[in-house]
């Protein structure tokens, strides 16, 4: 690492916290940075009067979408696996004292140049997230505030020299769905994991190989999730000379691992720093536009003509054989796998338990990676230490496990994971409860999030839709899918386990009841984190373990879909074609309709799932009068005789009473359906036994 970035970084974030919390000291060895900052500062701030604030934190959900809240956050630290932080009316001051000994004792070091400033974000992270910085925008965090800064001085080192002295530079992967999800279904569960974790690290180690030649740090890395990123780059003909060079080597290399399987698009646009502050109104958002449309056509136009003449010059025996786990057509080894599906394989093995992940310049013992590197993942240091690994690049680490004694790069991981290592154990669990013998698997992302961030703040406040806004939002989002995903998770310990959670959206596999259960626990859970101003659409389905999760996937997408076409989304559909508002879904379909069949049938010995398939046909058909008449007298059918207790009668009153009202209106109808359907799911294999 740069040294000269590494203090220009920290002595940028060091001058921003000194000024919020005026007992932090500064150390010698960053004086001089932290003087150089403060032209940064006024560039990507403006001219502006430091605020200091001892109020809470104001959520950035408070102006996102149109809302007027005045929700606030507690001053406290990020905790992997503690509550969730949600915003709140009202909340309890900082301790400053307390915190600003907390970053002295950070900072107390003889030689601050002997950690990187990776070792600083992440602990300033977990410290300085729900603190307020000094804006007059008070929805921007102290640490967002602080690592923008740091940005914004590693871009220009000195003096401008350009009246546009920043890039927006953007990566963004293609075929990522059909990297994962063209898998058989042998050992589906380990390979998904894999294949998704081994993307994230192929994107992240891409970003940190581009940062080094640029001799800056994350600090400059404003997002990455999902398959795509942005960074704040100078604007100068080195940089964009390297980008390009760069970009075309990776894809190189991605064409000689994977064929044309997978493709990293990038495209960049040069900006002011009062363009992002969105000044002049529609600025800041165009400099998004115009990054996005360069994307587009290099993915338009995505090889050269050498690369092209490369790939129509492979010989026969090169399209030979197809790999048994992916089906790509290549060479082959003894197994019947090519070199990626088997080296992932081998890193499946161990996914779950690992929590470090090696970057070395070894390309035969692990998953290669570009520069002829390759990615070996570790359980503990003390293995790290001892394999005889050759040079070490760098070490990503899941930030679940603070050790920071270590150089390493602190990663948040959506990693839950149930005890069952396969689908089928999974389903298994289902059978063992009495219920059918499924998985479920649910397909999601977040609703209108491309307009959130191009337009969600623009609401008439000062600073609407600038790059600080944008970074505090995308950090949130991040944080609740990498990190506190997992806290929702773990509070019923379902049977369930996270395949791909980032950026946006999520994959989720598991027994299906506990599967449909933890889906409305993430729904709500999201709802809260975000006030409500941004939503979750997704697809349920269940499945037999066996069934090819290349179809799965598909078949969610298409449900995924449906949800998103539904007025209003924030919406899910199930069982192919029944779409639903979540909390109609939740409240009409689960706590009304499914309770009621539930009392009555689970208290009605002699009836069973003949008579519920009897009677979701006469539903079907509800439009022929002689059906319905068919329907009266199965529920006259089913009335407790004479000699049976109260509360069975009880149920039964209730249950024939609803099932008279819903049968009338189209809506209670389907939503009656869907819940027949639960319910014979749920009681398949108990009448079995």
């Amino acid at each position: 690492m740069n040294e000269t970035a590494n203090k220009t970084a920290l002595g940028a974030i060091i001058s921003v916290i000194n000024e919020a919390i005026p007992n932090v000291i500064i150390p010698e060895s960053l004086r001089e940075y932290v003087d150089r900052s403060h032209e940064a500062r006024r560039i990507v701030f403006g001219d502006y009067t430091p605020v200091l604030n001892r109020n809470s934190l104001k959520s950035i959900f408070n102006i996102l979408n149109g809302n007027r809240s005045e929700r606030v956050y507690k001053p406290l630290p990020i905790n992997a696996g503690g509550t969730i932080n949600f915003p709140e009316e009202s909340s309890d001051v900082c301790d400053y004292r307390s915190l600003s000994e907390r970053i002295n004792r950070l900072f107390d070091k003889t030689d601050i140049s002997g950690k990187g400033i990776d070792y600083y974000l992440e602990r300033l992270e977990s410290e300085l997230t729900y603190i307020p910085g000094t804006l007059p925008d008070q929805y921007v965090s102290l640490y967002d505030q602080a690592k923008m800064c740091a940005a914004v001085s590693s871009c220009i080192l000195g003096t401008i020299t350009s009246k546009e002295p920043f890039l927006i530079y953007s990566m963004d992967f293609s075929g990522i769905q059909d990297f994962l999800y063209t898998i058989n279904s042998k050992g589906a569960l380990k390979t998904l994991r894999a294949r998704s974790f081994y993307l994230e690290l192929l994107m992240e180690n891409i970003i940190d190989d581009l940062l080094d030649k640029l001799e800056l740090t994350r600090a400059n890395l404003i997002y990455s999730g999902g398959g795509h990123c942005y960074l704040l780059l100078p604007n100068t003909e080195e940089t964009k000379t390297l980008l390009n060079e760069y970009n075309y080597s990776v894809n190189d290399w991605l064409l000689n691992t994977f064929d044309i399987a997978l493709y990293v698009g990038h495209g960049y646009a040069s900006c002011s720093g009062e363009m992002l502050r969105n000044i002049p109104n529609g600025s800041y958002v165009e400099v998004f536009r115009t990054v996005s449309r360069n994307i587009s056509e290099r993915k338009s136009n995505r090889y050269s003509f050498e690369q092209i003449i490369r790939l129509n010059s492979k010989s026969e025996e090169d399209y030979s054989r197809e790999c048994k786990v992916c089906r790509r057509i290549g060479r082959l080894n003894s197994d019947k796998e090519c070199s990626i599906c088997s080296s992932i394989k081998n890193f499946s093995n161990n996914i779950l338990k690992d929590n470090y992940f090696c970057i070395v310049t070894d390309n035969d013992n692990g998953l290669p990676l570009p520069s002829g590197n390759s990615v070996r993942s570790f359980e503990s240091v003390e293995q790290i230490n001892t394999d005889d690994l050759s040079s070490v690049v760098r070490i990503y680490r899941k930030k679940q496990i603070q050790n920071y004694e270590i150089d390493s790069i602190g990663l948040w991981v959506g990693d839950y994971a149930s005890d069952r290592a396969t689908l089928g154990e999974m389903a298994a669990d289902a059978k063992e409860n009495g219920r059918i013998e499924r998985i479920g698997v649910l397909r999601a992302d977040v609703d209108n999030l491309g307009t959130a961030f191009s337009s969600g703040f623009g609401n008439g406040m000062d600073n609407e839709g600038s790059l600080m806004r944008t970074a505090a939002l995308s950090r949130q989002l991040s944080l609740f899918f990498k990190c506190h995903i997992n806290k929702v998770l773990s509070e019923r310990n379902p049977n369930v386990t996270i395949c791909y959670s980032g950026g946006d959206d999520l994959f989720i596999v598991g027994e299906w009841y506990d599967l449909l259960i933890s889906s409305m626990d993430l729904r709500n859970s999201f709802r809260k984190y975000t006030e409500g101003t941004l939503s979750l659409s997704g697809g349920i389905g269940i499945y037999d373990s066996k069934y090819p999760i290349s179809r799965i996937a598909y078949e969610t997408a298409v449900m995924e879909d449906l949800s998103k076409h539904l007025d209003g989304k924030d919406a899910v559909t199930i069982f192919e074609d029944n779409t639903y508002h979540w909390n109609v879904f939740e409240d009409n379909v689960i706590g009304e309709k499914l309770k009621v069949i539930s009392d009555f049938f689970d208290n009605s010995a002699s009836r069973g799932s003949s008579f519920l398939y009897k009677l979701l046909e006469l539903i079907r058909g509800q439009s022929d009068r002689i059906n319905f008449a068919r329907y009266v007298y199965l529920l006259a059918r089913l009335e407790p005789g004479k000699n049976a207790d109260a509360e069975e009668k009880e149920h039964y009153s209730v249950f024939s009473r609803n099932m008279y009202e819903w049968i009338n209106r189209i809506d209670d109808r389907n939503q009656l359906i869907t819940a027949i359907q639960l319910y014979v799911y749920m009681i398949r294999n108990k009448e079995e036994k």
